[in-house]
């Protein structure tokens, strides 16, 4: 598994009920993500790097079904204490920063369930960033 395939999936989708659109992982699934990564960092990351943090500039597409935390907006401060939240997860090892904020009123992406031609079209078009590991 590549680190942009394990770092990629924090894109922000709301509900209503302020719930991120990825399905919550089993705590074996999530184990067996985080034993990735860490394979991930021992196999590409010599020891010179060991002590440095890996920078991840980090994008929050905002997607929602009309105006007010109702529909589903964030405010700034919501997304910078999920950055807070990720940032302590990771003390040491990655480092998370703020590389935009993208907001969309889209009902139908909005509601759109994984697999679905609404949302195949917006992840790619949503789609930030690029891998660089040097």
């Amino acid at each position: 598994m590549h680190l942009l395939e394990l770092l990629s999936s924090f894109v922000l989708v709301t509900s209503v009920a302020a719930r991120c659109g990825v399905a919550e992982l089993a705590p074996q699934q999530f184990q067996e993500i985080e034993s990735s990564f860490q394979s991930f960092l021992a196999a590409n990351f010599t020891s010179n790097f060991a002590t440095a943090a890996i920078v991840v500039p980090t994008y929050f597409h905002v997607i929602t079904k009309g105006a007010g935390a109702q529909n589903g907006d964030l405010s700034d401060a919501t997304i910078q204490k999920q950055l807070q939240v990720l940032n302590a997860d990771y003390t040491g090892k990655v480092q998370f920063t703020l590389a935009g904020v993208q907001r969309i009123n889209n009902p139908s992406w909005f509601v759109a369930a994984p697999d679905t031609s609404a949302y195949n079209q917006m992840k790619s078009f949503l789609r930030k960033g690029h891998l660089e590991i040097g």
